[in-house]
């Protein structure tokens, strides 16, 4: 299996203008192509609550729920997809996948995504989303909100 194996297209962080870091292919990848897996320090909500509590406004934060009560944190150490931006109009989801009897998250391409091309999921879809305050959405998609978690 992929996950298992850890072969998925090759990716690279990158620095935008006015949005900060970003995630992009490095090669063409097929729609429903296991893109990366976003990896972190699992920990249980309360302590990404507290996490969350104790850091400066402004600061970025990289939580995504795994499962029950348990979050990811790729902040202090993770993968390349923590720095996947938001966008209204996203090219890939976050799926949770099983292997080897453990929780997954992965970036999953929700359609073919081109060379060089950043990718985006939706952050308002994970469960953690009501955990964070509003945040200005700079995505520049046709649909944008302009708020994430209003």
């Amino acid at each position: 299996m992929v996950i298992q194996q850890g072969k998925f297209p090759a990716t690279e962080v990158f620095r935008t203008q006015g949005r900060g870091w970003a995630l992009r292919t490095r090669e063409e990848v097929e729609k429903g192509t296991l893109l990366i897996e976003y990896r972190g320090e699992v920990v249980t909500m309360e302590e990404a609550q507290t996490r969350m509590r104790s850091m400066s406004a402004g600061q970025d934060y990289y939580f995504a729920a795994l499962e029950g009560e348990l979050v990811l944190d790729a902040g202090p150490m993770g993968s390349e997809a923590r720095f996947a931006n938001h966008s209204c109009a996203p090219n890939c989801v976050l799926q949770k996948w099983r292997a080897g009897g453990e929780a997954h998250i992965l970036l999953v391409a929700a359609r073919r995504l081109g060379a060089g091309e950043e990718v985006t999921y939706n952050y308002q879809v994970d469960t953690l989303a009501g955990m964070f305050g509003k945040q200005a959405c700079r995505c520049g998609a046709k649909n944008c909100i302009r708020v994430l978690w209003p």
